[in-house]
């Protein structure tokens, strides 16, 4: 389907939808996501700047450790604070 220069609307917020998005966002000349209930993304580089870094001067498992605990403090700090003020988030 070549949608190139349109104006999409994706309907629903599923996880086709959110990997639907951004890709047809390089062709479509504006794409909109239609949802019923409000859903919280954040746009996050594809590739990660850290594993490069921490890979140069750590063994593979130590930063695959260190990567993995920073990525579920964030989730949890999201998390956290999402309980503490949920009108503001």
């Amino acid at each position: 389907m070549d949608y190139s220069g349109k104006r999409v609307t994706i309907i629903g917020s599923g996880a086709t939808a959110v990997t639907l998005v951004p890709e047809m966002s390089t062709k479509a000349a504006h794409v909109t996501m239609l949802q019923r209930s409000p859903t919280y993304m954040a746009a996050v580089p594809a590739k990660d700047k850290t594993v490069k870094l921490l890979n140069k001067y750590l063994p593979e498992k130590l930063a695959y450790r260190v990567l993995r605990t920073q990525k579920v403090g964030i989730q949890m700090a999201f998390y956290n604070v999402s309980r503490a003020f949920p009108k503001q988030i």
